[in-house]
């Protein structure tokens, strides 16, 4: 049953992990529930967290460039790409090599505009085959997004170049880049559940829950949505806060 890093925005942004049986159900759910826009879904396709095609290694920090900037072409396109934290030991050809796999808009690229290494230290218009990497280093989290045929292609690629512990790569299933001014009433903030089937216990926090949704259809809509790994949730045993 697939998991989803989904990012609701009113005037601020809150991020849902949840599990269900597809995007569109979990999109509908929202729709439904929160006064917020459900600025982007993402499937998580590599996560160290929930085990999801992971193999742990060790990672030690090593000696990085503190940025580097590649502008870069496909048939069609152009894209200024920023990365931080990337390691001393990549040169400008292994960035090539591994940009050469990556896409512009689902197109791939073939050359680049020019490629700079620093010492000193937002709406796509196709999402398909947009992926984001989350990564640690020395205990601080950094997201980038790439274009890219799949999570694996994606995972080499940020391997090869990031100095940081890959920890997550989520695949772009949903994304509305509207921005929603904050009204400040007619909403919780948030309500979250506690979430259980006979297999085990999610958490859940939905932010900027409407008002006029009473608790038992609130009840009933987080059952009929929501799995936990993969079993039906207990709905006996499901419980809301309101914040």
């Amino acid at each position: 049953m697939p998991l989803f890093h989904s990012t609701l925005s009113m005037g601020r942004g809150d991020t849902v992990v949840a599990e269900c049986s597809n995007h569109t159900v979990l999109l509908d759910f929202f729709k439904k529930t929160s006064k917020a826009v459900v600025r982007n879904i993402k499937e998580i396709v590599y996560s160290k967290d929930f085990k999801i095609n992971y193999t742990p290694k060790e990672f030690v920090a090593g000696d990085i460039y503190s940025k580097v900037i590649v502008q870069a072409v496909s048939e069609s396109y152009a894209e200024t790409y920023i990365l931080f934290n990337i390691k001393r030991t990549v040169t400008e050809d292994d960035v090539k090599t591994q940009f050469k796999q990556l896409f512009i808009n689902n197109e791939p690229i073939i050359d680049f505009i020019s490629i700079t290494f620093y010492d000193k230290g937002d709406s796509p218009t196709n999402y398909n085959n947009l992926y984001q990497v989350q990564y640690k280093r020395n205990s601080k989290t950094y997201i980038e997004n790439f274009y890219g045929k799949d999570w694996d292609t994606i995972y080499q690629v940020a391997s090869k170049l990031i100095d940081g512990e890959i920890t997550e790569i989520r695949k772009f299933v949903h994304y509305d880049g509207k921005i929603k001014k904050d009204i400040g009433t007619g909403y919780y903030k948030s309500v979250t559940a506690s979430l259980y089937s006979d297999d085990g216990y999610r958490p859940l926090k939905i932010p900027k829950v409407d008002t006029s949704i009473s608790h038992d259809t609130l009840l009933n809509d987080i059952s009929n949505t929501f799995k936990v790994f993969g079993l039906p949730i207990n709905k006996d045993e499901l419980k809301l806060k309101y914040n």
